[in-house]
Order: C-alpha cells, then sequence, then structure tokens
C-alpha cells in the first residue's frame, strides 16, 4: 500500500474515541462483528501488532533488495506523502561519493516542502560532532543530515535504544555472553574496515574508544583486549583471527546479508550463534526506530531519517499500513 493520503494528526483520534464515534452509528445487534473488524483496522495504535505483523524477516528482506535501485524505490514510496522522508544510507564516508550527493538532493526537498513547521531530523548511531560539509573531505551521514538539519533551525535526535537495554533484551533470548561480546567487538571491526586510509586511526585505538564506557566489561564481565578477543574468536570458529579479512567481518556483522559459509574467506566455519546475535541486535533496534518515528508521526511532525538502506527496507511495510490506517481512522472525523 503506498503512503499517498495526508495525514491528519491534530484530529487523530484515540481508539476508543474511533470505536464510541463508530458504536453511535450502529444497531447494537451488529456492533460486535463490526467492533473486530474496527480494531483490525486501527493498528497504529496496536504497536506491537503492527511492528510483529509488517516487520520483515530475513528472506523477505532478500527477496525484496537487490540493488541501490531498489532502495531508492522504497525511498520514494514513502516520501509520497510528504510526512516521513527515510534515505536509505549505504554507509559512505567520503563525502565527494555520489551518495552525498543523491543524500543532499533528497535532505534538501524535504527541507524545502516542509519550511515552517514542526520537523523533526533522526541519525543512526548516536549524535556525532558537526563539521561543515563544505569544507571536509570525510564524515558520515549522521554528520551530513545534522549539517542541514542546523541550517534549518530543525531539532536532531538519534533513535538508538539504549545500549545496557539492548544487551538485557540479547541476554534474555539465552544467549552466551562470548557471542555477544564477539559480535559487538566485530561490529566495531567492520565499521573501521569501512573508513578511508586517511581517516583511520590505528583499530586498537579505534575499538578502545568505542569501549570507552566499560561496554565490553558489561557484556562479558571482563574489560576488553586483542588477547581476549582472541581467545574467544578461536573458542568459536576453532581458526586464527585474521583482522584483515574485511569481507568476512562485513557479511558476518549483518544478519540480512547474503553470507554463505562457502564463500571464499578465512575462516572456513559459520557461526550461527553469531548471525543470531546481529538478527536479534538489529531486530531491537528497528523496533525502536520505529517506536521513535511513530510518536512524532503521530504528534503532528514531519520526520526526516537517514538510517542503513536495510533499516529502510525492513521497516517500510509498517509505514505503509500505518498510513492506511491513520488515515481511515481520522475519516471519522
Amino acid at each position: 500500500m503506498a503512503l499517498h493520503k495526508k495525514l491528519k494528526p491534530k484530529i487523530l483520534p484515540t481508539p476508543q474515541e474511533a470505536l464510541n464515534h463508530e458504536k453511535t452509528v450502529y444497531r447494537s445487534e451488529h456492533w460486535e462483528n463490526h467492533k473486530a473488524e474496527l480494531e483490525e483496522l486501527l493498528i497504529p495504535h496496536n504497536r506491537e501488532k503492527l511492528i510483529k505483523d509488517n516487520i520483515l524477516t530475513r528472506k523477505d528482506y532478500l527477496d525484496l533488495i537487490k540493488t541501490r535501485e531498489d532502495i531508492e524505490r522504497f525511498e520514494k514510496r514513502i516520501r509520497d506523502d510528504d510526512q516521513l522522508y527515510f534515505y536509505g544510507d549505504t554507509h559512505k564516508n567520503d563525502l565527494k561519493d555520489l551518495e552525498f550527493s543523491r543524500m543532499e538532493y533528497f535532505i534538501t526537498e524535504f527541507f524545502e516542502k516542509n519550511k515552517g513547521k514542526k520537523n523533526i531530523a533522526l541519525v543512526e548511531g548516536g549524535m556525532r560532532k558537526e563539521i561543515d560539509i563544505k569544507k571536509e573531505k570525510f564524515g558520515t551521514s549522521a554528520q551530513f543530515l545534522q549539517y542541514f538539519a542546523k541550517q534549518n533551525n530543525c531539532p536532531v535526535e538519534s533513535p538508538e535504544p539504549d545500549s545496557d537495554e539492548e544487551i538485557e533484551y540479547i541476554k534474555k533470548q539465552w544467549v552466551k555472553k562470548e557471542y555477544i561480546a564477539y559480535y559487538y567487538v566485530w561490529r566495531m571491526i567492520s565499521q573501521w574496515h569501512r573508513l578511508k586510509d586517511l581517516q583511520k586511526p590505528s583499530l586498537e585505538k579505534y575499538i578502545e574508544g568505542a569501549f570507552r564506557w566499560n561496554f565490553f566489561t558489561k557484556i562479558y564481565g571482563e574489560p576488553y583486549s586483542l588477547k581476549l578477543f582472541q581467545n574467544i574468536h578461536t573458542s568459536i570458529f576453532e581458526d586464527k583471527l585474521d583482522l584483515s579479512d574485511a569481507d568476512h567481518f562485513k557479511r558476518i556483522s549483518n544478519p540480512y546479508s547474503t553470507y554463505s559459509p562457502n564463500i571464499s574467506s578465512t575462516y572456513s566455519t559459520y557461526s550461527p550463534h553469531i548471525s543470531n546475535v546481529s538478527c536479534l541486535s538489529w531486530r531491537y533496534r528497528d523496533q525502536h526506530i520505529v517506536e521513535t518515528v511513530l510518536n512524532y508521526l503521530e504528534n503532528g511532525y514531519k520526520v526526516m531519517i537517514v538510517y542503513g538502506g536495510g533499516h529502510l527496507i525492513i521497516q517500510h511495510k509498517i509505514y505503509d499500513e500505518y498510513q492506511e490506517a491513520i488515515t481511515y481512522a481520522t475519516s471519522f472525523f
């Protein structure tokens, strides 16, 4: 279902208001049947059902996205309504890359259409140091959006979940601490490999900086060290750690990638345990991102969000269903 109808957030009814309104126009003998049907239609107010029924599985994701053009197709589909602009980033950091020209067009269109309105910009991975993108050579998509948001007096927020709560959620799924700790270090290494050589600190410095708040210790119970990470790696893969294997780090850190144990890689063993942690982390993050976006939409905000293209694809159906249900609910008034 395409996002094409206009939201009316200021007159958005609660589920009970919508039900009470309908009850007055239905004869009592027909009300119970209609009530059940109506509650199904008002799904945005049942967040758990909305997300559970419409967040994409790994198979659904792989069936939908093959190229950059697929991401652009869903960007267009979501921004048709003007209420929500979701740009699917591919995590480049060279500001001269075509990715940022494309992103600038997208962001500029959002602010031109919503000038003077109640806007919010949402960025991935936490708030970043502000930079002047006209002068710098390298930067992140978050810094890119922060720059334009500042130019347009738009507040910025990062809808990432609390890291401690995310870890507790994963632990409750009966996942061993070795797998959890390994996954988060692995993700840091994958991010480091994406940096351009001119802006790269040493890998050790990068990881230590990422764990400066004792994140690793909270997970594993011991402070991070390369030796400890190597030992955990060997216990999982029964092989020597190769920090230069960028492709392997990239694939295992993304549960929606097309990773296969048979691809050319240093390691012949693929760990479903690490992939499981990755899936749990992504799912928890996506749920939190969606909750934040829907909260802003229901309070009348125009939302500009830049996140990885994978998150866009995984979440897009939720926004489709939300739009149709909100339009239905507001039609009562």
